[in-house]
C-alpha cells in the first residue's frame, strides 16, 4: 500500500461519523475535506486533519474522466535526509533512496539504493513526502528526470512512470 499524505492540520472538531465533511474558511470557500483525527483518548479531543481541496479536485477529475485515480508509479522507497548527512554530503537538501524494486520504473532508469535525489523536473527536493506526491500527481507513461548525487557526483536520470497499481 502506498500512502499519499498532504494533510491540512485543523482545530475543527472531527467526531466519529463526520469525516468527509467540508473544511471551509471564513468566507465559506472550501479549503479541504475533513478526514482524520489523531487522538490519545479515541474521542474528538485531538488534532484534526483534512485533505486539501487541490488534491480532492485532482482525484475527482481522475474519477470522472477515467473511473479510477491514475497515479504515477516509480517504486522506490525514499526517506528524508538528516542535517548531519546533508552537511557531510555538502548539500543543502535532498532525500535518500532506501530501496528500489526490481523490474520497476525506478530500476529501469538506473536509480540505486543510497542515491540522493536532489532534483525532480528541475525543482529542488527537500522532503520524501513531497517527492512521493509529485510522482503520484503525474500520469502513468509520463517521462520525467531526476537529479541524483551518487558517489559525490551529480547525474541526471531519465525515466517513464508506471501505473501505481500495476497488474
Amino acid at each position: 500500500m502506498v500512502r499519499y499524505e498532504d494533510f491540512i492540520q485543523t482545530d475543527a472538531s472531527i467526531n466519529p461519523g463526520n469525516s468527509g465533511g467540508a473544511l471551509v474558511d471564513l468566507d465559506g470557500a472550501l479549503v479541504g475535506i475533513n478526514t482524520a483525527i489523531f487522538t490519545k483518548t479515541g474521542g474528538s479531543q485531538g488534532i484534526g486533519f483534512s485533505i486539501p481541496v487541490s488534491m480532492v479536485v485532482e482525484v475527482v477529475e481522475d474519477i470522472l474522466e477515467d473511473g479510477v485515480v491514475n497515479r504515477g508509479w516509480l517504486c522506490a522507497v525514499v526517506v528524508d535526509v538528516d542535517k548531519t548527512m546533508l552537511r557531510n554530503l555538502e548539500i543543502s537538501e535532498g532525500i535518500r533512496v532506501e530501496g528500489v524494486v526490481r523490474e520497476s520504473p525506478a530500476a529501469d532508469m538506473g536509480l540505486l539504493t543510497n542515491d540522493i535525489v536532489v532534483g525532480f523536473q528541475g525543482a529542488s527536493i527537500r522532503e520524501a513526502t513531497r517527492f512521493r506526491l509529485l510522482i503520484a500527481r503525474m500520469k502513468p507513461g509520463e517521462d520525467f528526470a531526476l537529479e541524483v548525487l551518487r558517489s559525490g557526483k551529480r547525474r541526471t536520470l531519465k525515466g517513464t512512470l508506471g501505473h501505481a497499481d500495476p497488474e
